[in-house]
């Protein structure tokens, strides 16, 4: 079951509020925010893994590995070696996916120890200790908000009893699992360690088994390559793979890379010109960072100066991290000093996506950048003029603060970086427009000088860090654009010189350790995009005025940190009302799972993903629509939410067989869709006094719209009727429907007029609908517009020609038109002057 609320800026309809406040007493209020309960972690969870099936190279040393796992008894940590870009961690990705590893351990835990960079390709180092422990409290799902010289305790209590299996992929030096926090539980649990690492022998006391990682076979070689070529179809000679794979070292990694930007081109000419032009790309130095640099610096070749620039940013993020997709487009934006608009962003990173140059996530919120290209782009950005960075590994301590260091610099990442020293106090660095120093939990000060002369600033992230405050020296940035905030928890304050920030776009203050929305926001006239918390709204009693001043913000992102079972709906209406130029709105879980509410894209209004054509077809201009698909009967909660909405869209309810349960009194729209088992929508208790729209489709066991003694007089206000595809409807209305005959017998023919403010009726794809209401005549007394397609068990038609004099357009097939059977010559020439013959028999 999905659930949204899509509150818009429009209001065109009346509020509910007496209904509302009706439901409340009979169901009580709806649930508030509750405290997480953080859930038992999952005993395995799956990464993406390529297929080494048929890759002996590949595969014998899984199954070494497996041996180890499963038949040696007295090891503790098992050692897996080799060159970079030889597929160690291609392995270990299928050793996290293996059935044997799921049905051993308890939990299977997954660590990225290092990072890859051309300046510490030989030296030794990890992360710090806290940033391990930090992904360990992650997976185990435990409470990071505790103090982190906690970490390493709750850690131990949490696996003392429990048999894990732990992988460590790229060590550096040989680490201290007693100071991460794991249990040494060799011998009473045996627990398991497996390790990747270029470096034989790098952790001796951990190595009770070593398996080595060798090249491909040529064999080999040409199979992956060959395979990801026929995947899209392309086809090529046996010696241009010959001399591609040699010329990518063997190296499964670089082979896979080559490969997948390669398939991309269906035309064979094309191909062989760029197979020629790999095998001729420059290849020389004894480096293996140079060697596999320039070999995948091949798949660049072909991008612009605006793409390369874009796919050098995503370097500046921590290896293999997940990059939030709108962060990386702010930042993009701000570096073009939004000179195009987000679709053109969005399309540029679609075009990387496609040429492997990042890799999206199931749920398309985030990339990542395979270590490989990231290494390709600090490789390159060494020798690129264009963006001079400094991006030191985070686990290499070094001298990053100094004047030399920064100077000249465009680009500074230090993002996830424990080893950071005091800044410098105004640090020399006019030319510099990104800065990042995000997941620094011990960075809490700027010196107060420490902007005066870092005027180009566009980009600053401090997500996650310590900060308690930031300096007056920050209105000397004035070209400052984007400003993540997100997580700074010891945050409480916003300094006043951030109204001068007039040039701010971005600004991202949700986790921090605001009670309320700061009252600086307000003179931030450029503001396009804001992320906030849930609780801050909350907390600001004149959060309308506040977000009433913000006269160009576009879209606003409400981190909730709730379940959305127990999320206060109400917080959306507030919101809506005082932005009147926001076009997205989105909410995020306790889950990370972000809820698109409504987009505006192209002039169209697009809800929660569903792309029902609201606005561009069916015409609703709502304040609160609710769409409930996928789903059984509704939960308590979800009735709740029903009697604050104005529509609802319901839709594939497989397993939906009545829709009592849906209150439908306040809607003015309602659409179902696509529910097999349903017979009927409208019981006879049903009471729809504000009913305005009702579409129908798909519906495959319909029978009828009503049912029992279900009164006509609810359909007294609806203005649109749309059937189509409802394949057992043989009546709208049962003949045991109740009339009030003073109200509803008072056409000018003495016909009874159950729909007198019907405008539009649609009847479409129906073999088995013969009439609206057996063996009676109906007037329409406002009707304008009729559709009738492929309806042949109608023989009548259903509208009397009294009282009918608005009626412009009859739209239907010509055969089934002509073979009519009527009432009188009258009524026949009367609809005959008005029928349209645009749609043939079929």
């Amino acid at each position: 079951m999905a659930l949204a609320v899509i509150a818009t800026a429009f209001s065109g309809l009346q509020a509910v509020a007496n209904l509302a406040q009706a439901r409340a007493q009979l169901y009580g209020p709806i649930p508030q925010e509750q405290d997480n309960v953080l859930k038992k972690p999952d005993r395995v969870l799956k990464v993406s893994a390529p297929n080494i099936n048929g890759l002996k190279t590949l595969e014998e040393p899984l199954e070494e590995t497996c041996s180890f796992l499963t038949q040696a008894w007295n090891v503790k940590g098992i050692e897996i070696h080799g060159k970079l870009g030889t597929g160690k961690t291609t392995i270990m990705q299928n050793l996290n996916n293996h059935e044997l590893v799921a049905k051993i351990y308890d939990i299977v835990i997954w660590l990225n120890v290092s990072s890859d960079g051309p300046d510490t390709i030989n030296e030794g180092g990890n992360f710090s200790i806290e940033k391990l422990q930090k992904d360990v409290m992650n997976r185990l799902n435990l409470d990071l908000a505790i103090p982190v010289d906690q970490y390493r305790n709750q850690i131990k209590k949490t696996l003392q009893n429990t048999k894990y299996l732990l992988l460590l992929d790229n060590v550096k030096a040989a680490l201290s699992l007693d100071e991460i926090g794991f249990p040494e539980n060799w011998e009473e649990k045996r627990s398991k360690v497996v390790f990747t690492t270029r470096f034989k022998g790098v952790w001796r006391s951990m190595t009770d088994r070593s398996v080595e990682v060798n090249l491909l076979k040529m064999n080999e070689a040409r199979t992956v390559f060959s395979n990801i070529l026929k995947s899209s179809g392309s086809s090529i000679e046996m010696n241009y793979i010959n001399q591609a794979v040699k010329h990518c070292g063997l190296l499964v990694g670089a082979i896979k890379i080559v490969a997948d930007y390669l398939k991309f081109e269906s035309d064979e000419r094309t191909l062989k010109d760029k197979l020629e032009a790999l095998i001729t790309w420059p290849r020389d130095g004894d480096n293996m960072i140079t060697d596999i640099s320039r070999t995948i610096g091949f798949c660049c070749k072909d991008l612009t100066i605006e793409q390369r620039g874009c796919f050098y940013y995503g370097a500046l993020y921590p290896e293999e991290g997940k990059i939030y997709k709108d962060h990386l487009l702010d930042c993009w934006m701000a570096e073009n000093n939004f000179v195009e608009t987000k679709a053109h962003w969005r399309n540029l990173l679609k075009h990387l996506n496609d040429r492997n140059l990042f890799e999206e996530d199931e749920c398309k919120k985030y990339v990542r950048m395979h270590k490989l290209f990231r290494l390709l782009a600090l490789y390159n950005l060494q020798t690129d003029g264009r963006h001079i960075c400094l991006v030191p590994s985070p686990e290499v301590s070094s001298n990053q603060q100094d004047k030399d260091s920064w100077e000249g610099k465009h680009w500074i990442s230090l993002a996830d970086n424990n080893n950071l020293k005091p800044f410098l106090d105004s640090p020399g660095c006019s030319k510099l427009s990104t800065l990042f120093l995000q997941g620094n939990s011990k960075f809490t000060k700027f010196p107060d000088s420490f902007f005066n002369k870092i005027g180009s600033l566009c980009v600053l992230d401090l997500m996650g860090t310590s900060i308690e405050s930031l300096p007056d020296s920050l209105e000397m940035s004035k070209e400052l654009a984007v400003l993540y905030l997100n997580e700074c928890a010891k945050l409480l304050n916003l300094p006043s010189v951030l109204e001068k920030l007039a040039l701010l776009r971005v600004l991202d203050i949700s986790g921090s350790g605001f009670k309320e929305v700061p009252q600086q926001i307000k003179k931030l006239k450029n503001l396009k995009r804001l992320v906030v918390s849930s609780s801050a709204i909350s907390g600001t009693k004149n959060m309308s005025e506040v977000l009433s001043e913000l006269i160009e913000l576009q879209e606003i992102l409400i981190d909730t940190k709730s379940k959305k079972e127990t999320f206060d709906w109400k917080i959306i209406n507030g919101v809506t009302k005082s932005v009147k130029t926001l076009t997205s709105l989105r909410l995020r879980f306790v889950n990370d799972e972000v809820v698109d509410i409504w987009e505006v894209e192209n002039g169209v209004r697009k809800f929660f993903g569903y792309q029902i054509l609201i606005d561009a077809e069916l015409d609703i201009l709502f304040q609160r629509y609710v769409e409930y698909y996928s789903g059984g009967e509704p939960s308590s909660t979800v009735v709740k939410l029903l009697s604050m909405s104005d529509a609802i869209v319901i839709a594939k309810g497989d397993d939906l067989e009545s829709l009592q349960k849906f209150f439908f009194s306040n809607f003015s729209a309602i659409l179902v869709e696509d529910c097999k088992k349903i017979k009927y929508i409208f019981g006879p208790v049903a009471i729809l006094s504000n009913l305005k729209k009702l579409y129908l489709n798909e519906m495959e066991e319909l029978e009828s719209v009503t049912s029992g003694k279900f009164s006509l007089a609810n359909f007294r206000e609806l203005e649109t009727l749309k059937l189509s595809r409802c394949l057992q409807l043989i009546n709208l209305i049962t003949a045991d429907a109740v009339v009030d005959k003073e109200e509803m017998l008072s056409g000018i023919g003495h016909e009874y007029v159950v729909f007198p403010k019907l405008k539009k009726l649609v009847l479409v794809d129906m073999p088995k609908l013969e009439s609206i209401w057996k063996d009676h005549l109906l007037e329409f007394p406002a009707l304008t517009e009729v559709e009738i397609s492929n309806c042949p068990a109608m023989k009548h038609f259903p509208i009397s020609h009294r009282n009918s004099n608005d009626l412009k357009i009859i739209t239907t097939e010509r055969t089934w038109w002509t073979a009519l059977q009527w009432e009188d010559n009258a009524a026949k020439n009367h609809f005959n002057s008005i029928y349209c013959s645009s749609l043939t028999g079929r």
